[in-house]
């Protein structure tokens, strides 16, 4: 079986790896892109400067849901289950456009009681609208992925960093401001929505395409499903801004972009598990209405590759943390390194979560979930207030892991009374503790690297390849006993 014949979807299992790949190609790409732009802003305007947009960002963020409420989701689930339903896509947009309307009021009002500085009003206001359109875009996406066409978000993804690293570059050239930066996100979120708009109308083959029209029963059906998981939203925005919005009402930019400095660094580290969990929703969900004994085997196959990802990435990041900051920004950025190490941590612990949590949303444990995301967002809001005074950015590092763990912990529990997956087999055990000892072996290589860019680099790589060879030797020695078998007509 060769790319070309995966790329073209066949077997559910080919769909599974079609899309990831196709995702996996735009998403790097656009992750990279970002990351880069990051550190160029944060390198031409330095940490305090960049703290204003990393500030408004934050605080634009907190809002997050009021733009979506569930939507996407909804969309995507009940899109994948029944494309009939597609019918009420022209509905939906209504809604949308609405829900983006008012968010941007909410938010631009919120924005003026909140802090008397022009530049930073300016700045949460041209964000608001980014994010109003940003999750229009997703709109567009929740459709392609709920028909296994993540190649056409894909396409879009790819053109709209194109796009900004255009703009960023371009605008910040001519007018070196982070007003500059907030105008290019905006200006190629906005293309990428006409565009996207475009394409439905033109190739989309959506009944009713783009007109909008206002359904009252389709609202209310849409709204109750996507409620929950708006409010589990609410609870995700605020574990993850509530910190850097704290630092910037008392004043600290600076340590915002120490931290956001950081904070790029370990969305890179998270990257690989909102890809593969991007791909696997939609392809469980369709496998729990269509092949349930199907669930089971997939889940543990994804599982097993999560332990090996995430084990890997944590010791590399965590053991070379201090390289790779003084690799990416100028002198003065010291503080990020422990922040990296600590967000490290966080990071483990949000692999495993999405293993839990991404089951609980496919066998509609919406609110089971809600409440779970609540109560790790009252002990982040807790912690945010008792250490973040005290501690700065590293209060906000702390609070964020051990939000994490609560919310890890709860979605564990969740599945473990009447969940359709283990929580823990002896397979998956196994695997972890290949893992680990084969990124013990990575450590022990960096470690042993002498200083220097081209040393840091070289150990990395070895590091890598001795993790990868160690994992590959104790898979073969403890071969899994529960990975799905081929489905009929693949030849495996």
């Amino acid at each position: 079986m060769n790319l070309l014949q995966i790329l073209r979807q066949t077997s559910r299992g080919q769909v599974i790896v079609k899309n990831t790949l196709w995702l996996g190609l735009a998403s790097g790409l656009a992750g990279l892109g970002d990351f880069v732009l990051t550190v160029y802003v944060i390198r031409k305007f330095g940490a305090s400067t960049y703290g204003v947009f990393g500030y408004a960002f934050s605080f634009v963020s907190l809002f997050g849901a009021l733009f979506d409420l569930g939507l996407s989701t909804a969309i995507t689930r009940q899109f994948a289950g029944d494309r009939g339903r597609e019918r009420h896509f022209g509905d939906l947009l209504t809604l949308r456009l609405v829900l983006g309307a008012g968010g941007i009021a909410v938010v631009w009002l919120c924005g003026v009681l909140i802090t008397p500085d022009p530049l930073a009003r300016r700045m949460i206001f041209l964000l608001a609208i980014y994010v109003a359109l940003l999750e229009l875009a997703n709109f567009f996406s929740a459709l392609f992925r709920a028909r296994q066409q993540m190649q056409i978000e894909a396409g879009f993804r790819l053109a709209y960093i194109v796009c900004l690293i255009v703009l960023v570059v371009g605008l910040t050239t001519a007018y070196p401001s982070v007003v500059s930066v907030a105008v290019a996100y905006l200006a190629a979120i906005a293309a990428t929505v006409i565009g996207a708009a475009v394409f439905v109308v033109r190739a989309g083959g959506v009944a009713g395409s783009l007109r909008l029209r206002i359904d009252l029963p389709a609202w209310r059906e849409y709204l109750l499903i996507g409620l929950f998981l708006a409010l589990l939203r609410v609870a995700g925005d605020v574990n993850q801004n509530i910190g850097t919005v704290t630092l910037g009402y008392l004043g600290r930019l600076a340590q915002i972009g120490w931290y956001n400095a950081a904070d790029k660094i370990y969305g890179v580290l998270l990257f690989p598990m909102a890809l593969v969990s991007t791909a696997m929703f939609p392809a469980l969900a369709q496998a729990r209405r269509a092949a349930p004994d199907r669930l089971v085997p997939y889940w543990k196959a994804w599982a097993r590759g999560t332990v090996l990802v995430s084990v890997g990435l944590s010791f590399l990041i965590f053991v070379d943390a201090r390289a790779i900051i003084e690799l990416l920004y100028p002198a003065g950025f010291a503080p990020a390194v422990l922040t990296l190490r600590i967000l490290v941590v966080a990071a483990l612990i949000t692999y495993l979560q999405s293993l839990y949590y991404t089951v609980l949303l496919v066998v509609d444990r919406e609110r089971a979930l809600f409440a779970a995301g609540l109560g790790s967002t009252a002990v982040h809001v807790a912690l945010n207030f008792l250490l973040v005074p005290w501690l700065g950015l590293y209060g906000v590092a702390l609070g964020t892991v051990l939000s994490q763990a609560v919310m890890c912990g709860l979605c564990i529990a969740l599945v473990a009374r009447g969940g359709p997956i283990p929580i823990v087999d002896r397979d998956l055990l196994q695997t972890l503790a290949v893992a680990v000892v084969a990124g013990l072996a990575l450590s022990a290589v960096l470690a042993a690297a002498p200083h220097g860019r081209v040393w840091v680099i070289a150990a990395a790589l070895a590091g890598v390849l001795v993790y990868g060879a160690l994992v590959l030797v104790g898979t073969r020695i403890l071969p899994a006993g529960s990975a799905p078998r081929g489905e009929p007509g693949t030849g495996h």
